[in-house]
């Protein structure tokens, strides 16, 4: 073991899996990953401190009164109510649920996924997030911490069962919802560079994604004759996390090789809904002086109470026989009902104590559900209905909400023609596949292109054609600001090897310099670069110092997909060393 690290290339493989309610890491040795993919190492156990153990840590940190980490997940829960329970809270910061300000249709383009209720922050490096009383922190250092605090508890636990190796023997896969806009999943990039990973050991996954290359993986290995995996069949993943539903469609290649078949969808559907309904109906069973006091007062047993329901709801309707629910109520409730209103509480909204607990009528805790889980399910049916997708015929339910018995069932009965495969460890599969993707990066072959990329031209004006703006040169009107495609939203794409390109002159034979103006679109085929569905990535300037060819000068601009998040634009001059090149980041 001591030389295992006097290699040049990376032999560790850590996934990091970065969720709205939870999170967690997990890795493999390339050596080992190399005669079994499944052999793939977790955290052995978050523990809550109250006897609770879960595979995922809470997605929740604290910070002091001088804005420095201290705490992360079941531990910053713990210290926070702590804190406020000793009134000595004043000046610390206490952040939860917060992946949730980057799911935004902010991209400067009016877009959107079909579903209500996403962001409307700015996402930008300057971005800022409130805190549980409202107290502001940059939303990067939020989120930067957070990936710090999970790098090193991955790295002492690494170096106890092992040996600590150096950095750049590490790649590190940070997993991002694929229904994110560029502007977010860049912000995740950076928060992890800020964290202390290294760009070059740096690699982005999609979660669907990931999942799809574990689900393969346990098929393949179990030897299952599953016709989901062969070469030819397509199938849908249902990533249902904490914050969003992440929905994505892949066709397989070759053994392992997919190809993804319509740009990803979901919107913020994910657990937490149900969360908040369930909140919610507590305000109604206890009155709303009661529960706002039990919120404030006790903090603690009030997480007691949601993880209590955390677990409850992966239950909920799996037996038809039960007619009732049982939850574990605090104590504190119940003297603060009595102490509020002077007297015991009895029974409310058919909701009856018995003993430390409320007994529920099943049916009354399933419409908690129903709102959330029928928007999923037909969010699910309306996109098979897009052409390509009409051979879909499974779909693959994974991520930690997919544990839910009455979301299975509402897929399941609204799919009832299609297979519908729930896998184990549906919490884990992401995080998982997410090292399974960073042992082999070339899984996924091809993607669709979210959104149109072009440039701005002038062109000779035609009569019959619309224009935006009209401008004479030399004599001759032009039409202006005419978006000219290089590659069009819903074309197939290779990250790193896909070249789209075009060629044209410069609008006068005087001009010693182009200009080029690149932008993106939500339309599939735009006609200008002006609108409220384009954006202006940048601008190239090219020198073209040589007019004896005047406009008969051939200018090629060349478009490449770098990274998830990043597009590289190159334009030259043909028979010239004259050439100009910039990468556009899509963050403000």
């Amino acid at each position: 073991m001591a030389d295992m690290f006097d290699q040049d290339d990376d032999v560790v493989v850590v996934a990091i899996d970065f969720g709205t309610t939870y999170s967690g890491w997990a890795f493999s040795l390339r050596d080992k990953y190399k005669n079994d993919h499944l052999d793939i190492q977790t955290h052995s156990g978050w523990k809550s401190g109250d006897g609770l153990i879960t595979p995922k840590v809470p997605t929740c940190i604290l910070f002091d009164k001088e804005e420095k980490f201290r705490c992360f997940g079941y531990e910053a829960e713990n210290k926070y109510a702590e804190l406020l329970a000793e009134d000595n809270g004043g000046g610390w910061k206490y952040f939860s649920n917060f992946k949730m300000s980057l799911f935004s249709n902010d991209d400067g383009l009016a877009e959107n996924y079909s579903i209500p209720g996403t962001g409307s922050k700015k996402i930008s490096s300057k971005l800022m997030l409130k805190d549980a009383c409202g107290k502001s922190m940059t939303a990067m250092k939020v989120f930067s911490e957070s990936l710090k605090f999970l790098m090193n508890n991955f790295l002492n636990v690494l170096k106890e069962r092992i040996q600590s190796p150096p950095m750049q023997y590490i790649s590190w896969v940070l997993t991002v919802p694929a229904i994110w806009t560029d502007k977010a999943k860049e912000f995740m990039r950076l928060a992890a560079l800020e964290a202390g990973i290294s760009d070059t050991h740096l690699y982005v996954a999609y979660e669907p994604e990931a999942a799809a290359l574990f689900c393969n993986e346990v098929t393949y290995q179990s030897n299952e004759e599953m016709s989901v995996f062969k070469p030819g069949e397509s199938f849908l993943v249902l990533d249902c996390g904490g914050g969003t539903v992440d929905i994505a469609t892949y066709q397989v290649i070759e053994k392992g090789k997919l190809r993804e078949l319509h740009q990803p969808s979901g919107g913020p559907l994910g657990g937490t809904m149900i969360d908040k309904a369930f909140l919610k109906f507590m305000e109604g069973i206890f009155g709303k002086p009661v529960w706002s006091n039990f919120v404030k007062n006790y903090i603690s047993e009030f997480h007691d109470l949601k993880r209590h329901f955390e677990a409850k709801k992966r239950t909920v309707g799996e037996d038809n026989e039960r007619q009732n629910e049982f939850l574990t109520i605090p104590r504190s409730l119940f003297d603060v009902y009595e102490e509020l209103n002077h007297t015991k509480f009895e029974s409310a909204m058919d909701i009856k104590q018995v003993k430390d607990k409320i007994k529920v009528p099943t049916k009354v805790m399933v419409t908690l559900f129903e709102e959330t889980t029928n928007n999923i399910a037909d969010h699910v049916c309306k996109l098979l209905e897009e052409p390509g997708l009409t051979n879909v015929k499974t779909v693959l339910m994974v991520g930690g909400f997919s544990d839910c018995s009455l979301l299975r069932q509402k897929v399941k009965k609204k799919l009832s023609n299609m297979l519908v495969i729930c896998p184990d460890d549906a919490v884990l599969s992401v995080v998982k596949g997410a090292v399974i993707f960073g042992n082999n990066r070339e899984w996924i072959q091809e993607r669709i292109c979210p959104r149109t990329y072009g440039i701005a031209c002038n062109v000779p004006y035609n009569n019959e054609q619309p224009y935006a703006s009209l401008q004479n040169y030399d004599g001759q009107t032009m039409s202006t600001h005419v978006f000219k495609t290089l590659v069009r939203k819903g074309d197939p794409i290779f990250i790193g090897k896909s070249k789209f390109d075009s060629t044209f002159g410069p609008t006068t034979a005087s001009y010693k310099k182009a200009t080029i103006g690149v932008f993106c679109s939500s339309e599939a085929d735009p006609l200008f670069t002006i609108g409220v569905n384009v954006r202006e990535l940048g601008i190239l300037n090219l020198d073209i110092p040589d007019t004896m060819k005047g406009t008969d000068r051939e200018i090629v601009v060349t478009l490449t997909f770098c990274k998830s998040t990043e597009i590289e634009v190159v334009a030259y001059e043909k028979g010239t060393q004259n050439r100009v090149s910039r990468r556009f980041s899509c963050l403000e």
